[in-house]
């Protein structure tokens, strides 16, 4: 049955998922949810969304420079994706589109309606580089002080660049500003929110959860440097790694402020990922690389992420089931464990002493299978991402990024059964009490 699940073709990820661990029956609720979801979406937007109507009392007002790649795009996407920026609340911007030496002459055409606009600049590539070149070449026609980076058949919400300054006002120094999004079909309606959570490391190193909306100080880009072709298909995620190597002047804007198109040919919906995979796996792998870290990505079954495997030291520890004030000096580690959890294998051991080999970890927890049955357990994971309203509806869309690692606060430490950490912050708490 497992091997049967693991073939099914990628594109059904998240169904697999489900499969995987919760059942056929699950399952069926789950997407039958998922389906009622976008109508609980549809009717959520029309009560929540404000967004304003003119541009506010913004006392810094830098130039945010927008840059778009283009190849041989449908002239109408592309023509909604340059007037959504058009329409911006926020006028203080430039549009810098790079064409990759399209031979669609209808999206030269859609390109040349926009030559005379004052806010827009487009070169034209004299040869085919790809999207990384493509992007490239459009960063070096720019003047601002923030690159925004937008795909070329998606839309932004008319307040996306308003926020991101509305940001900036409180905090001028940061370097990279990301938001949430949702997805738009080709006849443009709404749906798929992704109420993403604030920076989770562990959570990029196996996922691209970050996406769009994203803005860059530009200063930092010249630091860390620009698109690398060998990441085609994952260069925004290798960028991404690259940024959050180099500063923790991060934030999040919880606010959907994009609109991803949704295509069945684009590169996220291709059948054809195994190459993907490759690519992704060499951007996570430079990455652990320039940090240094013992440890290497590999493809988690049957989730088909990746899953970053650190090298553990040989480690002693020691297991506890009831109260406890303090353990011996002679173990490193020290397990907390609930009598009614069972391991299925002891690779359990490799990966919890090898996560907890990294200084900037101080547990480790983990959920049983089973307990992803419990939708409140779900809720609690993700509540402080997610609308009130969307509880459980959103989890059931969320639930794909729960089967990975990710940075969690302490207050889950009390939901878990089964937690792993250092003997010194162990006794630094004074061991395990009823309290």
């Amino acid at each position: 049955m497992i091997k049967f699940i693991e073939k099914l073709p990628s594109k059904l990820l998240l169904f697999r998922n489900c499969l995987y661990y919760r059942g056929f029956k699950e399952t069926f609720n789950i997407f039958n949810e998922l389906y009622r979801n976008r109508e609980c979406y549809s009717e959520w937007l029309n009560k929540h969304i404000e967004i304003s109507t003119q541009d506010q009392n913004l006392s810094y007002q830098p130039l945010i420079s927008i840059v778009v790649p283009v190849y041989n795009t449908d002239p109408r996407f592309l023509t909604e994706m340059i007037e959504s920026v058009k329409n911006q609340i926020y006028q203080n911007y430039e549009l810098c589109i790079a064409d990759d030496n399209s031979t669609n002459p209808l999206t030269i055409e859609a390109l040349k309606n926009y030559e005379n606009d004052p806010k827009i600049k487009i070169c034209y590539r004299k040869n085919n580089g790809g999207i990384s070149e493509a992007t490239n070449s459009a960063i070096k026609i720019t003047n601002g002080d923030y690159i925004a980076l937008l795909d070329h058949d998606d839309v932004l919400c008319s307040n996306a660049l308003l926020e991101v300054v509305k940001v900036l006002q409180v905090q001028p120094k940061l370097d990279f500003i990301y938001s949430n999004e949702d997805k738009i079909s080709v006849d443009n309606k709404l749906f798929n929110p992704y109420f993403k959570t604030d920076l989770n490391i562990e959570l990029l190193h196996s996922q691209y959860y970050i996406c769009h909306f994203s803005v860059i100080k530009k200063t930092l880009l010249e630091k860390i440097g620009y698109f690398e072709s060998y990441a085609n298909g994952a260069q925004d995620w290798d960028i991404f790694l690259r940024v959050i190597e180099n500063t923790d002047k991060i934030f999040h804007i919880k606010k959907i402020l994009y609109h991803w198109r949704f295509l069945p040919n684009s590169t996220s919906n291709s059948a054809k990922r195994t190459n993907l995979y490759k690519i992704q796996q060499s951007v996570v792998a430079k990455h652990i690389e320039r940090l240094s870290l013992s440890a290497k990505p590999l493809i988690y079954k049957p989730a088909r992420r990746l899953l970053v495997q650190y090298t553990p030291t040989k480690s002693i520890w020691f297991q506890i089931e009831e109260e406890t004030t303090n353990v011996a000096d002679n173990c490193d580690f020290v397990l907390i464990l609930s009598k009614n959890v069972k391991f299925y294998n002891n690779n359990w051991q490799k990966e919890c002493f090898g996560i907890l080999s990294q200084a900037n970890v101080g547990a480790v927890v983990g959920f049983p299978i089973k307990r992803f049955i419990d939708d409140s357990l779900i809720n609690e994971l993700i509540k402080k991402d997610y609308p009130e309203e969307f509880l459980p509806r959103c989890s059931l869309s969320a639930i794909d990024h729960l089967f990975l690692r990710n940075d969690y606060s302490p207050a889950l430490l009390y939901y878990s059964p089964f937690i792993v950490c250092r003997r010194e912050i162990f006794n630094q708490l004074s061991g395990l009490n009823k309290e």
